[in-house]
């Protein structure tokens, strides 16, 4: 999968909340209900690549995650 990543420069001082939408060529993302935004394209290099997001911490410690997916049609199909 080729895309861009890498540090906004946001600095968020406690991880409450975070929302992901990911669909077939973009990922948005929502902390603390908008605090901190962010949107990046993504363009799969092959059709039927698997996608996956991963979740890290540069300092501390993940306390809590709930992880929630839902799955919608393609209206292309």
């Amino acid at each position: 999968m080729s895309g861009s990543n890498g540090d906004s420069g946001s600095v968020i001082k406690r991880l409450i909340h975070l929302r992901l939408y990911l669909d077939r060529s973009s990922l948005e993302v929502f902390v603390n209900d908008g605090e901190v935004v962010m949107s990046t394209r993504m363009y799969p290099r092959s059709r039927g690549e698997k996608r996956h997001v991963k979740l890290f911490s540069k300092k501390g410690e993940l306390e809590k995650i709930i992880l929630k997916q839902w799955e919608l049609d393609d209206i292309w199909e």
